[in-house]
């Protein structure tokens, strides 16, 4: 079976041996994106509103994650916010947080239960993971691996190494709403539409 990344090959081999613990380790290693519309994402940048819907496989409501080779193609209504499993673990909400579907309804799917109990083992795993910084080549087995299209992209490499996106994704390549907002404040001193 052939996977985006190496990360959702990791999750679907871990699912089928039934190893939560390793689901975890590679969850606490990456970026998880939620998808939000675009006009609530400007008007209340650092709000995130993402809504439970019900899942047939595990049969409960849970709230939907994607990991980057997962994520959709480029939609003029939608941004993409990433966040960290810690940052999900620390969540709260009034009502309790229901079942996490990562990549739900693929074949890299996780589900997990989110009691505090649970919510406890993913911040312990996201603490003792070794995330890999910039400095590492990622590429998508989708993306463009030959032909003009490759051989443009693996030019500019270098960049996608800096930034640790894969250099052959085309039109997602980005780490979510608000972190590239930072970048261009950081980078270019750009901190408005105007800019």
């Amino acid at each position: 079976m052939a996977f985006p990344t190496e990360t959702e090959r990791l999750l679907y081999e871990a699912g089928l041996r039934g190893d939560v613990q390793g689901q975890l380790r590679v969850l606490a290693g990456e970026e998880l994106y939620i998808g939000m519309p675009r006009a609530q994402v400007h008007a209340e940048p650092d709000l995130v509103h993402f809504q439970p819907y019900w899942d047939p496989a595990v049969r409960r409501h849970c709230l939907p994650v994607l990991t980057r080779g997962m994520l959709p193609p480029f939609h003029l209504e939608w941004e993409l916010v990433s966040y960290g499993l810690d940052w999900l673990a620390r969540g709260s909400r009034p009502d309790g947080l229901p079942w996490l579907a990562v990549n739900g309804g693929t074949p890299a799917a996780v589900y997990l239960e989110a009691t505090p109990q649970h919510r406890a083992l993913w911040r312990r795993a996201y603490a003792e993971n070794d995330r890999p910084g910039g400095n590492r080549l990622i590429g998508l087995r989708h993306g463009a691996l030959h032909g003009p299209l490759a051989y443009g992209l693996a030019c500019g490499a270098h960049l996608a190494v800096q930034n640790a996106v894969p250099w052959n994704e085309v039109g997602t390549a980005y780490h979510g709403y608000r972190e590239e907002l930072r970048r261009l404040r950081d980078a270019w001193d750009i901190t408005a539409r105007e800019g």
